[in-house]
């Protein structure tokens, strides 16, 4: 048989990039646009275009054929797309386990048909609360609801330890932390810890 999730996640879209804009911000406060891009992008692991980090990871624009057929081979440290982004959480694909062979067949294990769509006006500024409700519906096709949908949420996306990393929760949808909003962005020669990183998703 199969089994279907269904989930509705409201985004504070405002709030999102109102944090991101902080943390971006120049010493004088004035803001940094460049620099509010390239973090949203590592905490997804997406240019706003689709484009996967891991692929372009410097600017958007990419490889259009290469928005699904990728993996994390070429950046095996993170540097491109963090360890911790949303969607290596998501779908770790041949870079789980040390044999990339093992990572395959462990992660199809827990595959799963999954889409998203918007719901809501699109915000007018994206910086400004317009109390309007808007998000995500989504929606997932598993054979097994435990082994595909809740271990990729469980094991993956809400571990504090997910790939070596220690009490840091998915960025965009949060998880069992002790300390709020930890993202570390691996960079050489010394890595880049963000603290104050809040999700702005409401299941």
């Amino acid at each position: 048989g199969s089994y279907f999730v269904v989930r509705q996640m409201e985004q504070d879209v405002a709030g999102c990039w109102g944090m991101i804009r902080v943390q971006c911000a120049h010493p004088d406060g004035s803001p940094d646009a460049a620099a509010e891009e390239a973090l949203a992008a590592k905490i997804v692991g997406r240019w706003r275009d689709g484009t996967p980090v891991a692929v372009s990871p410097d600017h958007d624009g990419g490889d259009p054929s290469r928005l699904n057929d990728f993996g994390f081979s070429a950046d095996p440290n993170g540097n491109g797309c963090p360890f911790g982004a949303h969607i290596r959480r998501a779908n770790p694909r041949e870079k789980l386990l040390a044999d990339k062979k093992d990572s395959i067949i462990t992660t199809k294990r827990h595959r799963m048909l999954r889409r998203g769509r918007p719901y809501g006006q699109p915000i007018a500024d994206r910086f400004s609360d317009d109390t309007q409700s808007r998000g995500l519906i989504f929606a997932a096709l598993n054979a097994n609801i435990e082994r595909q949908f809740e271990f990729i949420q469980q094991a993956w996306i809400s571990s504090p330890n997910f790939a070596g990393l220690y009490d840091e929760a998915d960025p965009m949808l949060g998880g069992r932390t002790q300390t709020a909003g930890r993202f570390t962005i691996p960079k050489c020669p010394v890595r880049e810890s963000r603290s104050g990183i809040l999700p702005h998703v409401t299941v």
